[in-house]
């Protein structure tokens, strides 16, 4: 099984990309979240309304955005079923693997990386400038 590729704001803070800066150009391009999950859709009422608040309050900050509502859709469309004891054991199976991929359950907790989002809007800090100095 191939390892899981390392997030780009972690390279970023290891200083990878002082050392292999053609990483950083291969990933020049990578789409970045550009909001909050926000608010169930308004077609959600009743359990499915509840499910929504209930996981979006539990994600780690930085895990899920905008980008994210489809997967954060399925999810709480399978949880529904489950909780009404409706679920067949394909679809346990795909909850499962949909929490790990947000970092919902003790063993994948530490494969997910957040990109926090407030560490996208802040300014450059002085160590920020360090990290990226070429050196001479």
């Amino acid at each position: 099984m191939p390892r899981p590729r390392t997030p780009t704001a972690k390279l970023q803070a290891k200083g990878s990309f002082l050392k292999h800066p053609e990483r950083k150009r291969a990933r020049a391009q990578e789409p970045r979240p550009t909001g909050t999950i926000g608010q169930p859709p308004p077609r959600f009422r009743g359990m499915r309304r509840a499910i929504w608040l209930e996981l979006v309050a539990i994600i780690p900050a930085g895990v899920a955005a905008d980008c994210d509502r489809w997967a954060v859709e399925l999810l709480v469309c399978l949880m529904s079923k489950f909780r009404s004891g409706r679920a067949k054991s394909s679809e346990a199976k795909q909850i499962e693997s949909l929490l790990g991929k947000m970092g919902l359950t003790p063993a994948d907790r530490s494969r997910v990386s957040a990109d926090l989002a407030d560490s996208l809007k802040r300014a450059p800090n002085a160590w920020d400038r360090l990290l990226t100095q070429k050196p001479q």
